[in-house]
């Protein structure tokens, strides 16, 4: 599942401001008619329930919106940048791992509710006398995230670049997710779209710097010097997408998670009697009999096993979709040959599903400590293969830690109404 991806978002920078006399036949001295820029076009992300996954953002890597044009003679204002939108599935996570200077000021002094946002000053752009062109900007580049400076750093003010006062700012080098945790990326969460159409800014085109018309006075009356454009916002973001589901499956490769989530719902995962059949999260819908019941959304996390939280298995990464679930369902079961291993007996066996279970818990704990905390069912899957005395049995080994189990067949599907009505009763 093409579940995470890194782009670099940048928003088009404004366009300068104009130094510009009138001319005309027999007004040979006209006075100042330089006309502002425009606005830089913003990038936009937009929530779509119709995408399910990163996909079409396979082999990109950055997204750019037009820059505003230059301020023109006769006091023409420069054409705005157009906006860019962007479309991501719902329950996209956006990360914010590098910006440029721009965009750390308006986010460090994001505004509350009811204030304007900061005023950005701009660097003056002037004219020699013999009308030489004004130099360029510096380039404002990318600078990495620094967690440990975000909670006491301030920016104490603008100079006339636009820029904060920062010492050496370091230069932003893009590194690939490949073989990279997630959770060891220094990051800051932006914003997570949760909502069908729901859209955020994620990157603020520049301003436009103002023509020389502004800056004539009863002192200036032929001011060689506007404003240039401030830089739009740079970022380099992870879009990350978690399923968002009611219920997470968890348990062992091959305990029969897709099997349950097949049969209880309208799912149609891949099936088969080897480990590890399942290689991307699967989706179902457990709809409700009743009127007013409501929906719940099951989702089929990959086979989890004992050192997953250290990368082992499928990884780390399917345990982040665990994380956006309301509830946990462990499915535990024993292979078969050893259910049928007559060397050991119905406390052995019992055993090792309890120790089963608590592997899945310290798994779960060690990548995130809320999870194991979250409102839990256990279950025994594949019943059908054991006999009524082991039941009984691992029964009782729960009851023994304060815990219940319940026992289901996705195949005879013995138990599975009570199944559900207790995973409808703990999410109500």
């Amino acid at each position: 599942m093409f579940d995470l991806v890194q782009l670099r978002f940048l928003a088009g920078n404004g366009g300068n401001g104009r130094v510009s006399f009138r001319r005309e036949k027999y007004i040979p001295k006209g006075g100042p008619d330089g006309g502002n820029g425009g606005r830089g076009g913003s990038i936009f992300l937009r929530a779509n329930k119709g995408l399910n996954s990163l996909q079409h953002f396979a082999g990109v890597k950055e997204f750019a919106s037009k820059s505003g044009q230059a301020g023109g003679a006769r006091n023409q204002i420069g054409a705005n940048g157009e906006d860019l939108y962007i479309e991501v599935p719902v329950g996209t996570r956006v990360w914010l791992v590098a910006e440029n200077r721009m965009s750390k000021i308006r986010r460090t002094f994001r505004p509350h509710e009811g204030q304007e946002e900061p005023t950005i000053k701009h660097q003056l752009l002037t004219l020699s006398v013999k009308g030489g062109r004004p130099d360029p900007l510096p380039p404002d580049e990318l600078q990495p995230i620094n967690l440990e400076r975000e909670s006491e750093e301030t920016i104490t003010r603008l100079d006339n670049s636009g820029a904060g006062a920062t010492a050496e700012p370091q230069v932003f080098r893009s590194e690939s997710l490949k073989n990279r945790r997630l959770k060891d990326i220094p990051k800051l969460l932006l914003v997570e779209l949760l909502e069908d159409g729901q859209e955020v800014l994620i990157a603020k085109g520049g301003e436009g710097g103002r023509g020389n018309t502004w800056f004539k006075g009863s002192t200036n009356t032929t001011p060689i010097t506007a404003e240039y454009g401030t830089p739009g916002e740079r970022k380099e973001v992870i879009l990350e997408l978690r399923l968002i589901a009611d219920v997470g499956l968890v348990g062992y490769p091959n305990a029969g998670k897709s099997t349950l989530l097949s049969v209880i719902t309208r799912a149609n995962p891949k099936i088969a009697n080897y480990p590890f059949t399942t290689l991307e999260p699967n989706l179902g819908v457990m709809f409700s009999e009743e009127a007013g019941g409501r929906d719940i959304v099951l989702a089929d996390i990959p086979g989890i096993i004992e050192g997953a939280s250290q990368g082992k298995g499928l990884g780390y990464e399917f345990l982040r979709h665990v994380q956006a679930s309301q509830a946990l369902l462990f499915v535990l079961s024993l292979d078969e040959p050893v259910i049928y291993d007559e060397s050991l007996s119905d406390q052995e066996k019992a055993r090792m599903v309890w120790d089963q279970y608590q592997v899945l818990r310290s798994e779960l704990k060690e990548f995130d400590e809320s999870l194991p905390e979250r409102p839990t069912v256990l279950s025994l899957s594949k019943s059908e293969l054991y006999s009524p005395e082991l039941v009984s049995v691992i029964e009782n080994e729960f009851r023994h830690h304060h815990s219940e189990i319940l026992p289901f067949s996705s195949l005879t599907r013995q138990h599975l109404d009570t199944l559900q009505r207790t995973l409808r009763a703990i999410l109500s």
